[in-house]
This record gives C-alpha cells, structure tokens and sequence, in this order.
C-alpha cells in the first residue's frame, strides 16, 4: 500500500506534509525554550547571554550545516533529509534527561539538524513535485508550518507545571514526526517529469558555481537581515513584555502574535506577489513598503498598550519582517547558473548567512551592547530590516520573472 502511495501523481502533496512537519518540531521545541526563560534561568542559574546561546543553539548548528546540507542533498538525494530529522528527534529526546548547561545546549544543538536541511532543500524538493509558478507557495506554505509551530511551542510551554514536562512532550512529538517519515519517505527529489541530475552534482561542481554567485550572495545577506531580526524579536519578546509587569504566562501567549506573524507571511505574501508584484517594478516598491513597515514595528511594537493594540503590534512585526523570507529563499533555484541542479547548494548557503544573522546579532551584538534596556535592543534589531530595504533593490529578479512567464 505504501508503494502505491509513493508512486501516486499527488505524492507531491504528501511531501509537503513531511517538509512542514520536519521544520516544525526543531521549530516547536526550540521556542518552548524561549517561553520559559525566566523558568530556565532560574533553574540552572544562567545569565540572559547564556540563556541566548542556549536558545540560539540550533541556529549555531545552521550555520555549519546549512551549506553543507544543500551540497549533501544534491549529492546523495531524499535520504539525508531522514537522517537529519532522525538526528533531531535524538536531540529532543536527550534534552528532557538535560540537568544543565551542556547537555542542553548539545542536544539544543543537535535538534538543528532537519530545520537546515528542510531549509536549504525545500526549494528543490519542491520544484521536482511542482511546476515553477507554485514552488514559491509551497515553500511559502513549510516555512508557514515553522511559524505555527514556534507560536505552539511558545504558547503552550507554560502551560506544563514543570520544565521537564514541556521537554518530555516535546521529545515524544518528534519521535512520532520521525516515525511518520520512515513510513512516507518518497525514494527521489521529484516526480518523474521533473527530475534532473540534481541529485548527482558533485561537491566541487555545486560549490563552485554558487559561491561564485554574486546574485546568490545578495540574497543570502537580504536574508541574513531579515532572520536576524525575526529571531531576535521572537527570543526576547517575552522577556521585554514581562519587564512591563506581564505575568510570564501572559507574555508567553502575547508572543505568540510574533510567530503567527511569521506564519501568515509564509502562506500569503507568495500570493500577493504573484498578482500584485507582476513586475519588476511593483515587486521592489512593495519590498520598500515591507521595509518602512517592519522598521516601525520592531522598533516600537513591544511598547503598544497591552491587549488587542499590543497583540495587532506584534503579529505585524512577525508578518512585515520575514514577509519576504520564503520568495529570497527560492530565488537560487531560478539562476540560470544555479538551477535545479545546484538549487540545493545555493539555497543551502543562503540559509547559513542567514543562521549566522540569527546567531551572532541577538546574542553576540544586540544583548550585549543593550543588556536589560529593551528600548536600545530592539531599536539595533530594527536595523537589520533597514538594511534588506537596501539590499532589496539588488534582488536579480530578472530570472525569477522569466520562468514565471515559462
């Protein structure tokens, strides 16, 4: 029965489901940690910058494997991304045994390992089941999977009485996620029609052509700008609302505006850039108005009156700033240097700029330089959007709008 399902025309479907379920419980487990700082802290007497890195701690994993995961997937096909989600759910499952600092921050780092590679491949994957006018949905529609399951994760953490709890729950979701894909794990990156030699580029081959890739390279710094401050909005939102006098309970679900921000961004902005950004033109005036917009928000937001005010705030902060996360995330995929072949690769380094953007701005510059003034922390984190308003308008979109019409 199985194979039969495999080799339906709609598998492609099903594939979605897996890319949306291998991105969402690296996503989940991480921001139940991010929900309960203040507990963590606490607990194992961690200052804000220990507590960062901690939270951080699959991002860091990103950054060595998001490039590395593009080539290896391009290389060796479908099977890597099992192995890494098999590798996640170990993590998860280690980090309810986890009694302090380095136990937690490993298996942290080991629950990265499906988030990069569903990242960096997505776009390839989905290109094989789907023709070009809908891969940029689709990728749209896993990344949205990544916004809920952070506004889950977040929201529902606190709701466990103890640490532990949360963490055992978590643990059991991503065994069940990695049993769910050793059963429906297709054999190839695409349907017959849409294959090509993706698969058998070789490590010199796929490096080469990206990295010599100027356009590559300016999405991935777009990118970096845009995750850097996503992350970290959604890492210390809690913090800063309960600096307000939120209870950590009422801060934790306020924050979940931010995640479901990010989700909704995921599934609608792919398709207002399909009937509004028709042209060139039109589609870097609304990255423009996307920037202005996100600027506003992430310096400000966390400051709007508490209740609805507060919560139509935030949800914009998540929704302008990662808006345009997915498009700049499937654009390699369009190069006429990179293509199917390579989109892994390309994809691949773009999600590792963009992890160390994640990484290094909210724990290495914005939290130290800030400390516990909220104010001066998220006026640096309103930065990194000004600075994709810029680079926005250096975007190659002249491929992407060639296999549109194609």
């Amino acid at each position: 029965m199985l194979k039969k399902i495999r080799e339906n025309g709609n598998y492609g479907y099903i594939m979605l489901v897996l890319l949306c379920l291998g991105i969402a419980i690296p996503n989940f487990a991480q921001y139940q940690v991010t929900s309960l700082a203040s507990r963590i802290m606490a607990e194992m007497s961690l200052s804000e910058s220990a507590f960062s890195s901690i939270a951080t701690a699959p991002l860091f994993t990103g950054i060595f494997l998001g490039f590395t995961s593009g080539m290896l997937t391009d290389r060796f096909g479908i099977k890597m991304l099992l192995i890494s989600v098999g590798v996640t759910a170990l993590g998860c499952c280690l980090r309810a045994a986890s009694s302090g600092y380095a136990m937690l921050y490993i298996s942290m780092m080991m629950m990265g390992f499906s988030a990069s590679f569903v990242n960096s491949t997505t776009p390839k994957i989905m290109g094989g089941w789907f023709e070009p006018s809908k891969v940029t949905i689709m990728t749209g529609i896993v990344l949205a999977s990544a916004g809920v399951s952070m506004a889950l994760g977040s929201g529902t953490a606190v709701l466990f009485a103890t640490t532990k709890g949360a963490f055992v729950f978590g643990g059991a979701a991503a065994a069940v996620i990695f049993a769910l894909w050793c059963l429906f794990m297709p054999a190839r990156t695409g349907s017959g029609d849409k294959r090509d030699s993706g698969e058998k580029a070789t490590f010199r081959e796929s490096v080469s052509v990206v990295l010599k890739s100027r356009k590559v390279w300016v999405c991935a710094l777009c990118a970096f700008s845009l995750v850097a401050c996503s992350t970290g909005c959604n890492i210390f939102t809690p913090q800063a609302l309960m600096s307000r006098g939120m209870t950590e309970k009422s801060a934790g679900l306020m924050s979940m505006a931010i995640s479901a921000g990010n989700m909704l961004a995921g599934l609608v902005t792919p398709i207002i850039i399909k009937y509004l950004g028709s042209t060139k033109k039109r589609l870097r005036l609304m990255m423009l108005a996307y920037t202005v917009v996100s600027v506003a928000l992430t310096a400000f937001a966390w400051r709007a009156p508490e209740g609805i005010a507060l919560a139509l705030c935030l949800f914009g902060c998540g929704y302008f700033v990662m808006g345009f996360a997915g498009f700049i995330l499937t654009l390699p995929m369009y190069l006429p240097e990179v293509g199917r072949r390579y989109s892994a690769t390309g994809s691949g380094l773009v999600l590792t700029v963009q992890l160390i953007g994640a990484v290094v701005v909210p724990t290495y510059i914005a939290a130290p330089i800030a400390g516990s003034n909220f104010s001066l922390l998220y006026y640096i984190f309103a930065i990194c959007p000004l600075l994709f308003g810029v680079l926005s308008q250096f975007i190659p979109l002249e491929a992407y709008f060639g296999q549109q019409k194609a």
